[in-house]
């Protein structure tokens, strides 16, 4: 089972750090644990993270060193601040960093546990819309390819090219759709904990998305041979999902 998030837990205080890790472990994060700044570097330019939860007076960071370096180190990435000696002067620097909760210890375990949550969410949609430009780019690059491909057999069947370029497509199309899963997943999750048992418009959107996953996948695997009975049965799926959207979206007929 795919965790939640991957937190990376920064603390000199052992037993908070193992203890913190332990329960959020159980609540489904992954996270792993280091002692002092330099630790917590090295984990950073070594590992991707959705979430660090850094002590502010551990080895290294007495001045927020660390969390200051973290847009070169880690973009996008949110910080959850803890520490047992609060103090204006870190409060209004934090302002400043991306840090999203300012903790005092002894912290509650069901705070902390929402702010996890809702910084894991947003730093897996900061990546997911950050990296769409460079994934439009390499596809441009590999049409490019497909259309020199195509104009050097010029006069000759086309079929190479023809398949090429879908590869290419359904590739993206199939990478996007990865991206806007996972979000409409976190986005029913959310809605889950507040709903009032009616299914919600993100669960309805997931379903559509799992259909959409598949009919690229049937495409895929039958995309020479039109006439095709799993076509049939997946546009009668299609069609049910479409009449569920409530009018989100319109039914072609």
């Amino acid at each position: 089972m795919e965790p939640l998030g991957r937190i990376l837990m920064a603390d000199d205080e052992e037993t908070f750090l193992q203890s913190t890790a332990a329960l959020l472990r159980r609540r489904g994060f992954e996270c792993d644990c280091v002692n002092d700044a330099p630790g917590a570097l090295a984990k950073l330019r070594s590992q991707q993270y959705d979430l660090m939860i850094a002590d502010i007076k551990m080895p290294g960071n007495t001045d927020l060193e660390l969390i200051k370096s973290l847009p070169q180190v880690a973009p996008g990435m949110p910080v959850i601040m803890v520490t047992g000696y609060p103090s204006l002067e870190s409060a209004a620097q934090s302002i400043e960093l991306p840090v999203v909760a300012y903790l005092v210890k002894p912290v509650d375990f069901d705070q902390l546990l929402e702010q996890a949550k809702i910084s894991v969410e947003y730093s897996r949609t900061y990546r997911a819309v950050a990296g769409a430009p460079a994934h439009v780019q390499d596809w441009r690059l590999e049409l490019g390819s497909v259309r020199r491909m195509i104009s050097q057999t010029a006069g000759e069947t086309a079929l190479p090219g023809i398949d090429a370029f879908m590869t290419q497509t359904f590739r993206m199309i199939v990478h996007h759709l990865a991206d806007m899963k996972h979000m409409v997943e976190t986005l029913a999750v959310r809605s889950l904990e507040q709903d009032d048992g009616h299914k919600s418009s993100t669960t309805r959107y997931m379903e559509l998305v799992d259909v959409i996953f598949e009919a690229i996948s049937v495409l895929e695997r039958i995309k020479h041979v039109f006439p095709s009975e799993e076509l049939d049965v997946l546009r009668l799926k299609l069609k049910r999902v479409v009449k569920g959207q409530g009018g989100l979206l319109k039914e072609e007929e």
